[in-house]
């Protein structure tokens, strides 16, 4: 039985369980709760932040969405129809509630259900949750308190919409023409190793970085691909986003934070945290996206949560 008292996390009702082991963030399996018992009196008198924190988590599920979208759209992870709808069909009415604890709190309960269904964080989180983690892992504290879960994600919900935004605004010709070339492997370690110079990402965010690291006729194949399908991409990206400014909009009426300082972060934290989430998931998102198309590094340099 689960027993919760604030509208915080969707983790109440999840398989999973985030966890850091061995110095790397990961979801770890963990059964669900056979009961969730919680009482909307007590929910409601929960400190301001916590609702917050909820509101910002349930909001992740846009990007997240359309992370999976991406997936879906390559032909690299299929959306299954049931568990899509348990996440995304109720969900534009559920942050529209304001500040209805239900609302959120269902949405939330939701959200964890379709986890239990998937057997995976798929449904719940994308690029936006591997910012989370990073910053996590780096101990990131604001006036001396480390920041809830909740605000990590609202910023890297942020900053996942506006990097969808920009890529997706440039017609596939000027995409193309912007694409980086590939690096080698040789280039790309040295990356890799530069990323996680701090040392406190664990001892396999490398291995997993060049485990997934394209190239050849790989890296060849995988630019052709994404795009020959960028105008699909386009649409099928903005259909599932909520504009960034009406997004923003949603997060600060719910009294989250909009800026990565509201958090602790300097704009160098900022973007290093984008760049190096990239590399220690083997779940694919728009920086995987971006960054085997050549894009990743200069829309991150010029990115601002305007």
């Amino acid at each position: 039985m689960c027993v919760p008292t604030a509208p915080s996390v969707d983790g109440y009702t999840s398989f999973g369980a985030a966890l850091t082991q061995d110095g790397l963030k990961r979801t770890l399996p963990c059964p669900a709760p056979y009961v969730l018992v919680a009482d909307t009196e007590v929910l409601t008198h929960a400190p301001r932040e916590l609702f917050s924190s909820g509101y910002a988590d349930l909001a992740a599920k846009i990007p997240g969405g359309a992370d999976w979208v991406i997936v879906d759209t390559l032909g690299l992870e299929p959306i299954r129809p049931d568990v899509w709808v348990l996440v995304q069909k109720d969900l534009r009415k559920w942050l529209s509630s304001g500040n209805d604890v239900t609302s959120i709190f269902m949405g939330l309960a939701a959200t964890g259900y379709s986890m239990q269904l998937y057997r995976d964080s798929r449904p719940a989180s994308g690029a936006e949750h591997l910012f989370s983690h990073i910053w996590e892992m780096e101990n990131l504290t604001f006036r001396g308190e480390a920041v809830s879960h909740g605000f990590k994600v609202c910023i890297g919900s942020l900053a996942s919409v506006k990097l969808m935004e920009t890529a997706f605004h440039w017609s596939v010709e000027e995409a193309l023409k912007r694409a980086v070339p590939p690096p080698t492997r040789t280039e790309r370690k040295k990356q890799v190793a530069r990323l996680l110079a701090r040392g406190c990402y664990g001892t396999e965010a490398a291995e997993i970085a060049l485990a997934k690291f394209l190239e050849g006729d790989a890296v060849t194949e995988r630019r052709k691909l994404i795009f020959n399908r960028w105008d699909l991409l386009r649409e099928r990206i903005f259909k599932q986003l909520i504009p960034y400014g009406e997004f923003k909009s949603l997060l600060k009426n719910a009294g989250c934070p909009l800026t990565p300082a509201e958090i602790g972060l300097t704009d160098e934290q900022f973007k290093h945290g984008i760049l190096a989430a990239q590399l220690i998931r083997k779940r694919y998102t728009i920086l995987d996206l971006l960054y085997e198309a050549g894009l990743l590094e200069q829309i991150v340099e010029k990115l601002e949560l305007d």
